[in-house]
């Protein structure tokens, strides 16, 4: 942080009244001091320890999207960093160290955690109050360098002021010219930290840009610290500055055009924020990038849901997206999120998984599984693709009435032969209201095995999954305004069989 500016302006007559030459005439000395630039730095080290499943860009990313969410000065010189809990933890195992330049008292440089740091920050301001009558330490000086002059002469040397409206257009080019380097490193952050769903193309794009940029900085910053002394002695007129600010206006890095030229990586942002919300949903899907070996993937994955997704198409890519993101989401309350596995036997059942596939950069995992092209959801049972297109299956099911067992369902070879097809009327419809739903006879199928349900006369519903009490099963028919699966009262389902069926 810098806190004041002192500069000498030497063709001030009340300065010239005061200069001597007399110290330069035995001298070698090539430059005089004009101006310091008083304040603190301070460089706070985090030594962090990766974890086996760690990378070393994952964690660069993650912390410094942590430190730049907390971390805020106001145009007072008020410093801020609030790090919460959950922030917190992901620095657990990190060591701290500090380097100053010497506006800090002993003691205060040992930090045991985040908070620490953090609270430190805060404090810079008043300890740099302290130092130096509230000024800090020298940061930076500015020199002018001493022309040769005739040896008799010294004291009519002629200092020229540049024009102060063409310094602050500099500055404005200086300070735009950082901002937009600071956002193309802020753009190629964000990708790197997403970057196994990123094309190559749009890093070499940013780092091409970032290049041009950088070396017109350098040929600008370059030729006003040599016009400069030129300016004051009269060389060069001030206009000459104007100049070579064109080489910046005229170009196509100027911030806007930059701001232009990063609407290019709209399509990765677009695919990020998509990613980021499955994840908000769902903590466990397994996401397949560019560099995944999805060979190892799959070896671990028996029942699944996998989405294929290619922002390249837009046919049917949100429509799926929102399907996959309401099977996969932990915050919507799921009934039944566990599917048979060797139904024959009565046997175990499987949690059903996740998967993302983003089949713009990953061809492999298609191919492997010998799926049709086109972005869309796929259903996985025992290894088996039971279901190729679960968007298309869902609008089909959205005019059908479902039911799922709460218990495992046992089963038999045979059926029984007395059996009919199960037709019966919503929960919904008998609770009255304006919310119920038709009172017609509803044709149920079963929500795991896609079945006509059967009633056996023994008490028992049946399908291909086993059979199981129909008290243990719960409905949702396909009226619009039914939504959650809901349980037959017991009364009116015995006083309702007792009327159709004698068993």
């Amino acid at each position: 942080m810098t806190t004041v500016y002192e500069q000498i302006i030497l063709n001030d007559v009340s300065v010239k009244d005061h200069m001597t030459f007399d110290g330069l005439k035995d001298s070698q000395a090539t430059h005089v001091l004009t101006g310091i630039t008083y304040g603190a730095t301070s460089i706070i080290n985090v030594k962090y320890k990766l974890n086996r499943n760690e990378t070393k860009k994952d964690v660069e990313g993650k912390l410094k999207a942590i430190l730049q969410k907390n971390f805020w000065i106001k145009a007072e010189g008020e410093l801020k960093m609030n790090i919460d809990e959950n922030d917190a933890k992901e620095f657990e195992h990190s060591e701290f160290k500090l380097v100053s330049d010497g506006f800090i008292p002993e003691g205060g440089t040992v930090f045991q955690s985040i908070q620490e740091v953090a609270a430190f920050i805060s404090t810079i301001p008043s300890l740099v109050k302290k130092t130096n009558g509230g000024k800090g330490v020298p940061l930076s000086y500015d020199f002018a360098l001493i022309p040769i002059p005739d040896s008799t002469k010294l004291n009519d040397i002629i200092y020229s002021e540049i024009n102060e409206g063409i310094t602050s257009e500099a500055l404005e080019v200086l300070n735009e010219m950082n901002n937009s380097k600071n956002y193309l490193c802020q753009k190629e952050s964000d990708l790197k930290y997403n970057e196994d769903f990123i094309k190559d193309d749009y890093f070499q794009l940013l780092s091409s840009k970032k290049k041009e940029l950088r070396e017109l900085c350098f040929e600008i910053e370059y030729e006003l610290s040599v016009m400069t002394p030129q300016i004051t002695q009269c060389e060069k007129p001030d206009k000459a500055i104007r100049d070579v600010l064109k080489k910046y206006s005229n170009s196509d890095l100027t911030f806007p055009k930059i701001k232009s030229f990063c609407k290019t990586f709209e399509p990765c942002e677009l695919k990020i924020q998509q990613i980021q919300r499955l994840k908000e949903g769902n903590e466990d899907i397994i996401f397949v990038g560019k560099e995944t070996f999805v060979e190892v993937i799959f070896l671990d994955l028996d029942s699944y849901y996998i989405l294929f997704f290619n922002l390249d198409d837009s046919v049917k890519l949100f429509e799926n997206l929102n399907l996959f993101m309401k099977l996969s989401n932990k915050n919507v309350t799921k009934i039944n999120s566990v599917v048979p596995v060797n139904s024959a036997a009565g046997d175990v059942h499987d949690e059903m998984k996740f998967v993302f596939v983003d089949s713009q950069l990953n061809t492999e995992a298609r191919t492997l599984l010998k799926i049709p092209e086109g972005n869309r959801i796929c259903e996985f049972i025992n290894r088996i693709c039971v279901d190729p297109d679960c968007l298309q299956t869902s609008k089909e099911d959205s005019s059908k009435c479902f039911v799922k067992c709460k218990v495992k369902r046992q089963f038999q070879l045979e059926k029984p032969n007395k059996r009919v097809d199960f037709d019966l009327c919503c929960p919904r419809s008998l609770q009255g209201g304006r919310h119920c739903c038709d009172k017609k006879k509803c044709e149920w199928y079963c929500y795991d095995c896609r079945k006509r349900m059967q009633f056996g006369f023994d008490g028992n519903l049946y399908c291909e999954c086993g059979f199981a009490p129909i008290s243990s099963f719960i409905y949702s028919c396909s009226d619009p305004l039914h939504s959650d699966y809901i349980k037959h009262d017991e009364h009116e389902l015995t006083n309702w069989l007792a009327k159709n069926f004698s068993f």
